[in-house]
């Protein structure tokens, strides 16, 4: 049986007073195009790490049912988050509980299940993997489909995100090695290619 697709938004720290940043705002309307033009519901997945006194993914959902016209039926909200490896195992046990997000693989014993995953650009490469590589621990193959939104070309964000991918590839605890050698150079490859984009030098430390 084939899964249903689901939306998956990530959510970034809220402004002082919890107001949404440029960067999540243009995250919201990527994830609410994909809902108008594919009507598939979204997780908003994101905590108040910042202790604004209002979640990521309650501020996200407020403003797509707001401003961008999505209907408030069609959004999962996930709170409890504060990093990207908490938004794959948050994200993992809402779509469990949903019978038809879950499907069985016919080429293997496990599961499978498909998300339409919307960061911005520089956070993606880094988001895809984990994401699969926590379900993957979990014995579900997921399809990551990457719906990148607009950010800033910051050089020094994609700096980070490589060290962290360095960092997370050495924890056990991250499951990162659930993950075959090749899939996590594939994944530094694609860091390094934005690195490249955004300063035409991929090596950039």
């Amino acid at each position: 049986m084939d899964p249903k697709e689901v939306i998956v938004c990530l959510g970034l720290a809220l402004e002082r007073g919890g107001t949404l940043r440029s960067e999540l705002i243009e995250r919201c309307k990527v994830a609410a195009e994909l809902n108008k033009t594919r009507n598939l519901p979204i997780i908003n997945t994101g905590g108040d790490p910042g202790h604004t006194g209002i979640s990521e993914a309650r501020a996200m959902t407020d403003y797509m049912v707001a401003e961008l016209g999505v209907d408030k039926e069609d959004v999962f909200v996930e709170d409890k988050a504060v990093t990207t490896c908490g938004n794959a195992v948050e994200t993992l046990e809402i779509m469990e509980n949903k019978s038809s997000w879950i499907g069985t693989d016919s080429t293997s014993t496990g599961k499978k299940a498909s998300i339409l995953l919307v960061t911005s650009e520089y956070h993606m490469p880094r988001s895809s993997h984990v994401f699969k590589s926590f379900f993957q621990a979990e014995n579900i193959n997921l399809t990551v489909e990457e719906h990148p939104a607009k950010n800033v070309e910051d050089p020094q964000r994609l700096i980070t995100e490589k060290r962290i991918m360095e960092w997370n590839n050495g924890l056990e605890k991250y499951k990162i090695r659930k993950l075959e050698e090749h899939e996590t150079a594939a994944t530094m490859k694609k860091i390094e290619i934005l690195l490249e984009k955004y300063t035409g030098h991929p090596s950039t430390k």
